[in-house]
């Protein structure tokens, strides 16, 4: 296997080719192997431009760098909530369930409306909501920039009702989707166990928060949206993040 202090200059291709096979037994996801090859790519590249020659490495190095190939998976469908599980979950609860049931049923239309990662959701406070410009302030996004989400005119409806229901004498840093009766931002396992207690009182397989991001990606996608357009909603970084979804969901 590579080692920290495996000696690059004796690496051969046989044993790229055993680690890469290695990180695949491991389960590690296509993005994070590649990304790795990429970067051993890189350094055979540097060694050879620097004269630093050994068993894959000599002059015209990138043709033997190019040679090794990324890892291909089997292109599958992520799971999604079907359109029969999202009217149930999507579905208002009683005024009479708890503040926590609730907040899980704010927090499932918010993402599903919005399409936004979980971790960007649960840091969403009071003052970032802004309810008269439909439009939600993200400042805690995976690719550290910000960004404004629209607000549709039911997610608006939602968030409203959620605000004054349950959190109209809070301060503007209280957030969105807090812990029961704290100013505190909800755990991660805290929000998944709700969501677990949720879908079993209505009867729903659970798929996780990050099903309702496909979910929206593939219900823009069949409405002939714009992958330019998606992917500024979805955040991504770049637009082949984006064009996956447009590959399994822009099919009929």
């Amino acid at each position: 296997e590579l080692e920290e202090d495996t000696n690059i200059l004796n690496v051969d291709k046989e044993l790229v080719y055993r680690w890469r096979s290695l990180q695949v037994e491991r389960k590690l996801k296509p993005n994070t192997i590649n990304g790795r090859l990429a970067n051993i790519r890189a350094l055979l590249n540097w060694c050879s431009e620097n004269k630093l020659y050994g068993k894959i490495i000599y002059p015209n190095g990138d043709r033997v760098a190019k040679s090794i190939k990324d890892v291909v998976f089997k292109e599958e469908r992520d799971k999604i909530y079907t359109e029969e599980d999202l009217v149930n979950l999507l579905r208002k609860p009683s005024t009479e369930e708890s503040f926590m049931y609730w907040r899980t049923w704010a927090l499932i239309n918010y993402c599903f409306a919005t399409g936004q990662r979980i971790g960007t959701a649960r840091l969403v406070k009071l003052k970032d909501v802004d309810l008269d410009r439909r439009e939600v302030f993200l400042t805690h996004l995976k690719n550290g920039k910000v960004a404004i989400a629209p607000m549709s005119a039911e997610l608006h409806k939602i968030l409203k009702e959620y605000i004054e229901l349950w959190l109209y004498d809070e301060s503007e840093d209280t957030y969105l989707f807090p812990t029961n009766n704290s100013n505190r931002a909800a755990t991660y396992n805290g929000l998944y166990h709700g969501l677990e207690y949720y879908c079993a009182r209505r009867g729903i397989q659970k798929e996780g928060f990050h099903a309702l991001r496909r979910n929206f990606a593939k219900g823009y996608i069949r409405n002939n949206g714009n992958p330019l357009v998606l992917q500024r909603l979805l955040n991504h970084s770049t637009l082949q993040m984006t064009n996956k979804y447009v590959k399994l969901y822009g099919e009929d």
